[in-house]
């Protein structure tokens, strides 16, 4: 989709983001709790955490992606990011989370200088596991029964990438 742009998520984008969030296939994949507020949103949109990066995907002046890049606040991995990407249920399957990868991938490695990238994804989204492989990840293991989802213990694989030094 070459008309998406990317830019800073904003407290305006707040109920755009919530109602993204309203839709299983959204929150399914995340660790997120289905029916989030509009003032969860505000809260995590409003910190100002300078470790803390939040993007949205556009478009026609719709937000249909999240990107969230968390930089580790402890002083022996300030080497490290975690991020998380949702794509809205009737926008993914069209490159949307390729576009937000790439733009994670970009700003990790040439503006924050972050040297491992690094995600837990439940080892059922084949969809997602395919997506970080493509940007380069590599699976690190199996953590078993990690999170409650639809009733029932769910395992997730941990995956990083690890910035090539030139």
């Amino acid at each position: 989709m070459n008309n998406v742009t990317i830019r800073r998520a904003t407290l305006n984008d707040v109920p755009s983001i919530t109602q993204m969030h309203a839709d299983y296939s959204a929150y399914a994949n995340t660790l997120q709790l289905p029916y989030p507020t509009e003032k969860t949103w505000e809260v995590r949109l409003g910190a100002n955490d300078p470790l803390v990066t939040q993007f949205v995907a556009m478009l026609d002046d719709k937000v249909v992606g999240l990107l969230v890049i968390n930089q580790a606040s402890q002083a022996r991995r300030k080497h490290v990011a975690t991020f998380g990407i949702t794509v809205s249920e009737a926008h993914q399957g069209k490159g949307i989370g390729s576009q937000l990868m790439q733009v994670m991938v970009d700003y990790c490695d040439n503006w924050l200088n972050i040297h491992r990238i690094e995600l837990e994804v439940f080892a059922t989204n084949e969809s997602g596991v395919g997506l970080y492989e493509k940007f380069g990840f590599e699976l690190e293991g199996k953590m078993r029964d990690y999170a409650f989802r639809d009733g029932q213990y769910v395992d997730a694989v941990m995956m990083s990438r690890i910035k090539k030094l030139a």
